[in-house]
């Protein structure tokens, strides 16, 4: 499966306080669709608004859901539904943005700072979906009723692996920490299943057996070995 993204201009991550202050790469990635119409919200706003997160891959939002707290843990979609794993999906800062909004002396803009209500119709305009369960989550839908609807319509066959999709994900994910590569035949026996709990250990997805892979389990391979490829708006 091949991810395409876009990057963004990251001026627009205006005081952006993780890692060190300094911006990490994957922060400046969307779905090209997505970052033109960033682009042009960016702009509109004379890139007063920060953000808290971006693009996320697969195996960083599994990363982040096995380190959360279980309350946390709550917050977060899981690995291949989120918008962020398909760079359509940004985390505002949002009391942080407001005030930039409230301070701006742009009259349209301190309409638009008021309050989180206020901001979430003047980013729709420029296709961004506010989320009613989480104040700082918008997603930018383009036609589609949800992120995932979306996500499913793009990729949804490239996540459902056969038997033979299985064993090449498996072989790129981990196959420097088995005995051989897996041979790539279709035909699950011992060979994946020992595959399988070696990515179990590190995805943390629930003991899997090779003559059953579960849905779930072939979706996460797919996500987690896709590739991204970096293409222009223009």
């Amino acid at each position: 499966m091949i991810i395409e993204l876009a990057q963004i201009d990251a001026r627009s991550w205006r005081g952006y306080k993780g890692n060190g202050g300094t911006l990490p790469k994957r922060m400046s990635w969307l779905e090209p669709k997505a970052a033109a119409a960033f682009k042009k919200m960016s702009e509109a706003c004379g890139r007063r608004m920060e953000f808290t997160d971006v693009y996320r891959s697969v195996f960083y939002q599994v990363q982040c859901i096995n380190g959360a707290t279980e309350a946390k843990r709550r917050l977060y979609a899981p690995p291949t539904k989120s918008g962020h794993n398909f760079g359509m999906s940004v985390d505002v800062a949002v009391d942080e943005t407001l005030e930039n909004f409230t301070r701006s002396g742009v009259e349209e803009l301190i309409v638009a700072g008021r309050d989180v209500a206020a901001l979430g119709r003047w980013m729709l305009q420029f296709g961004w979906s506010p989320i009613s369960r989480e104040r700082w989550h918008f997603d930018f839908l383009d036609g589609a009723k949800t992120a995932l609807s979306r996500i499913d319509a793009a990729y949804g066959r490239a996540m459902v692996l056969d038997n033979l999709g299985v064993q090449r994900a498996l072989n790129a994910f981990v196959g420097t920490s088995l005995p051989a590569a897996l041979v790539e035949d279709g035909s699950l026996g011992p060979k994946t299943a020992h595959a399988c709990e070696v990515a179990d250990k590190i995805l943390g997805a629930g003991p899997q057996h090779a003559s059953e892979v579960s849905p779930w389990f072939r979706r996460l391979l797919a996500g987690v070995t896709a590739q991204i490829k970096e293409v222009s708006t223009s």
